[in-house]
């Protein structure tokens, strides 16, 4: 298997979706609740997809949308990473929140919610074609720190927080830790303290060395 390789799903995106869709907020601070979403663009080929929450880095987006990307040195740097999970079945809800880590809920919690909601909506396309009881959660870097955060509702069976990672705080499946091994923002020391503390599920840390 070669990871580097799409799945056999062709994928399409749905942007800026969900409960807040259109809203214009202030990007240094949005925690709304509004979305892209990538995913298998034919989900009627008797699979129940499951799902995976995606949690933006501080001020970043899923991919590159100009103007409305905060800064150029982190703007839209997951486009190649969601649309490869969703090549491979998945459905990723991925929050346009430029603030991951606040909000109530969480902005990946509020991607759940949604999925749920249109799972059960007759008129959604995503009737009926969710797994809903395979939810994962991945981030990065703050995005990383709010997918531990997320990892505490019990609905979420799988995280891969990357770069980015909070402790003490309970998971209800397996954990993949990610982190560079030159990564002077959040070291991989700060990230083996929450490892340290993932005593009760299944947990994994790899670092990309140098």
């Amino acid at each position: 298997f070669d990871p580097a390789k799409a799945g056999p799903f062709e994928v399409t995106v749905e942007k800026d979706v969900g409960p807040a869709a259109g809203t214009l907020p202030d990007l240094r601070h949005d925690t709304i609740p509004h979305f892209n979403v990538y995913r298998p663009k034919d989900l009627g080929q008797g699979y129940c997809h499951p799902i995976i929450t995606w949690g933006n880095g501080t001020n970043d987006q899923p991919e590159p949308n100009p103007p409305t990307c905060v800064t150029s040195d982190y703007c839209g740097s997951y486009k190649l990473l969601v649309n490869q999970l969703a090549s491979h079945g998945f459905v990723v809800v991925a929050s346009l929140s430029s603030q991951t880590a606040k909000g109530t809920p969480l902005p990946q919690i509020a991607g759940v919610d949604w999925m749920l909601e249109e799972n059960q909506k007759p008129s959604s396309a995503y009737y009926h074609k969710l797994d809903t009881s395979k939810i994962g959660a991945s981030g990065h870097s703050q995005g990383g720190a709010a997918t531990t955060m997320s990892g505490a509702d019990e609905r979420i069976i799988a995280t891969v927080p990357i770069c980015g990672s909070r402790e003490n705080i309970t998971q209800h499946g397996p954990v993949l830790l990610l982190c560079g091994g030159s990564d002077n923002i959040v070291p991989c020391s700060s990230v083996k303290k929450a490892f340290d503390t993932m005593t009760t599920v299944p947990v994994m840390m790899a670092e990309v060395a140098g």
